[in-house]
């Protein structure tokens, strides 16, 4: 018994620093490769650098070569245009890593991400409306961040983007005689873009729709509305025909 326990201690002794070795060669793998990755990204060659960063997430899961991988597969993705890829893999860092330093430009990153899948306003805005939604949590969670300058300005974009999308359809609406369902595309506009560039317009279709239905009172009250803003001329023929 005593022999036995003598042996295992050996074993036990010479096991350890064969272990600290293997580690030490892990680590120098990792860097190797992470190396051998952002040199391929940094030379676009983007298909080749995601594979070599899904390696080492393979080989090292839940190590910090790992999460540096995943997080510049993520802007390798972006780089080369697969928004998609680039968004599923931003939205899983931020569920498995919320306290990480580089947590900011990771949100930051994935805004950008979404707002590159924004459709034109001829189709369905989910990827808008999704945009705006995370550009307002930037906003509270990272306020006067060093990005914060620039998602200010894809904001008011987004608004924007939004607000000629609810425009057109209360458009279509309106020149098909389906005067409620207009007005609340319009009053949408109103209500929450009027920041935007839309909001002159949107009064006037309101004002347009009211009349259309008899009306006259809340018509009015669009009117006088639309004579506060700067930009009151687009109304002009429209006001015309409320005077008359």
């Amino acid at each position: 018994m005593y022999k036995l326990l003598l042996f295992c201690f050996i074993i036990l002794l010479v096991g350890c620093p064969h272990k600290h070795n293997i580690q030490k060669i892990d680590e120098k793998t990792g860097a190797q490769l992470y190396k051998e990755a952002t040199d391929l990204a940094k030379n676009k060659k983007y298909k080749q650098a995601i594979k070599v960063f899904q390696e080492i997430e393979d080989l090292y899961p839940f190590s910090d070569w790992a999460i540096k991988a995943q997080l510049q597969s993520a802007i390798a993705n972006y780089d080369s245009g697969n928004y998609s890829k680039a968004v599923a893999l931003l939205d899983e860092y931020v569920y498995m890593y919320p306290n990480d330093q580089d947590i900011a430009y990771v949100y930051y990153l994935r805004i950008l991400s979404y707002y590159a899948q924004i459709n034109d306003i001829k189709r369905e805005q989910k990827m808008a409306y999704t945009t705006l939604e995370l550009l307002k949590e930037y906003m509270h969670i990272f306020p006067n961040n060093e990005y914060s300058s620039i998602l200010e300005k894809k904001m008011d974009s987004v608004v924007d983007h939004i607000a000629a999308y609810e425009l057109s359809v209360g458009k279509f609406y309106l020149k098909r005689g389906y005067y409620i369902s207009a007005i609340k595309r319009f009053e949408e506009i109103e209500n929450n873009y009027s920041d935007s560039n839309y909001t002159t317009e949107a009064l006037c279709g309101s004002m347009e729709a009211y009349l259309a239905l008899g009306i006259h009172e809340e018509a009015h009250r669009k009117k006088l509305k639309i004579l506060d803003r700067p930009d009151a001329k687009k109304c002009a023929n429209k006001m015309i025909q409320i005077s008359r």
